[in-house]
């Protein structure tokens, strides 16, 4: 610890390299501090591109790379430091190996100096730094031109097993080797990095979540009956599903398009999604506690395991069963209207469902007078022979779980008697109309209690 206090000045004392290099260290161990203390996972890339064409030939070379070593040394490549040298890996590539890591490394400082090689030296030593000279002006007068030795960082290329003891090393990447023998990098792998655009495989998968949301949002829309005036219960889990996906869009959004927030705001919003989702689709066999905790050191693994949890949460086919069903209904005159019915539907309660400019009176007490019901096949023969048909009765209060509308009345159809018989086996249903009663609005609904 006492390698990083702050230097004593004091009148008379002796200056010498120590003090100043003393002072480098305090600043730079506090400021790593610091920053530290706000966000230990600080370190990665910030940029990184690399020579495609050089590497499809063997050779690896970086083209611009910035970033902030794990040991808190900010680097800016080529701007402020020298690339490192590029780098042939063909040979390196085991006979069935298809694929090779490849990092970017600088020798570790070490506390017992013998950091820094000067140019003028002639040793040839593994060290953190060369200096190198450059020429300065004097800020002041912008004149009085100096030589300043400066202290220009040794980056190095280093490939899948190699020594890194004595190095501080972030993973750029994975080298892949194709069926042809052509090489590229891996677009699945996602290095340390400071912001999302440094990683294009990151980008993709929020991408790809965004996608999946939308899609998503527009199939449980399509769920859900806008002309409805109540609610039914089976439409609460679609909503409470539709609020969570639609929260979450435009956040995202923001995330995908301005590209510079840290990863780990990204896994945090993403975990908090996935936590949601998992409560509503369980098909997928994933609960919150399935999630691993943000892991800056394996980012790659840690994101995209999150990532297939979500599309798999998000490619399960959510439809709610809801407990009535409008059936189509085909008007084939004023008067006469027919469907046809499923052994479900058969099976379930049958609703006519009625509205007209009328008074709401009259349509209680005689719709049911005017209305004749029966197989398509006999409708016909019922109304010619002043038969009834199947009977309907008024419904004040429909049953719980029926969505209802105030403005509608409800008829519940009697399923009994030879002519219902004669429905259940033909499998169609037809409605006759009285004439003052063809104006109505009329629907039928099935009915399935839970």
């Amino acid at each position: 610890m006492v390698k990083f206090q702050k230097v004593v000045w004091h009148e008379g004392m002796k200056l010498d390299p120590h003090h100043f290099q003393q002072l480098d260290r305090y600043f730079q161990y506090n400021v790593n501090k610091r920053i530290g203390t706000i966000n230990s996972n600080n370190w990665g890339f910030s940029e990184l591109q690399i020579d495609s064409a050089a590497l499809a030939n063997g050779n690896f070379s970086l083209v611009e790379c910035r970033g902030v070593m794990a040991d808190g040394l900010y680097f800016n490549i080529p701007e402020n430091e020298t690339p490192p040298k590029s780098r042939q890996f063909e040979d390196l590539f085991e006979a069935t190996g298809d694929k090779l890591e490849v990092f970017l490394g600088i020798p570790n400082e070490q506390i017992t100096g013998n950091n820094c090689q000067l140019d003028d030296n002639g040793e040839n030593r593994l060290t953190r730094y060369t200096m190198h000279t450059i020429e300065l002006l004097d800020d002041n007068v912008g004149s009085n031109l100096r030589q300043v030795g400066v202290a220009r960082p040794n980056f190095y290329i280093k490939f899948g097993d190699e020594n890194y003891e004595e190095f501080s090393v972030l993973k750029i990447g994975e080298i892949v080797r194709s069926s042809d023998g052509t090489f590229s990098m891996s677009k699945e792998f996602i290095p340390p990095v400071l912001i999302s655009s440094a990683s294009d495989a990151m980008m993709h998968c929020l991408r790809e979540v965004l996608g999946g949301l939308v899609a998503k949002s527009k199939e449980l829309k399509n769920q859900l009956n806008p002309n409805k005036r109540e609610i039914a219960i089976a439409d609460v889990e679609i909503m409470m599903l539709l609020q969570t996906i639609n929260t979450y869009i435009p956040i995202i959004n923001q995330y995908y398009n301005t590209p510079n927030y840290h990863p780990e705001n990204i896994y945090s919003l993403l975990l908090c999604l996935g936590g949601q989702l998992s409560t509503l689709m369980t098909g997928a066999g994933i609960s919150a506690i399935d999630f691993q905790p943000y892991d800056h050191k394996n980012l790659n693994e840690v994101f995209h395991h999150l990532y297939n949890q979500l599309m798999a949460l998000l490619n399960i086919q959510k439809k709610i069963s809801k407990p009535d069903i409008s059936i189509p209904l085909e008007k084939q005159s004023d008067s006469l209207y027919m469907a046809n019915l499923s052994d479900e539907q058969i099976n379930s309660q049958l609703f006519i469902v009625v509205k007209g400019s009328m008074p709401e009176a009259k349509i209680i007490s005689d719709f049911a007078k005017n209305i004749k019901i029966a197989a398509h096949e006999e409708i016909f023969a019922v109304h010619q022979a002043g038969l009834q048909g199947v009977g309907i009765e008024y419904i004040s209060r429909p049953p719980s779980g029926l969505s209802v509308d105030p403005e509608y009345h409800y008829f519940k159809i009697h399923k009994e008697g030879r002519l219902w018989d004669k429905i259940v086996d033909k499998q169609t249903i037809a409605f006759f109309l009285a004439m003052e009663f063809t104006q109505v609005d009329l629907q039928l609904v099935s009915f399935t209690a839970k």
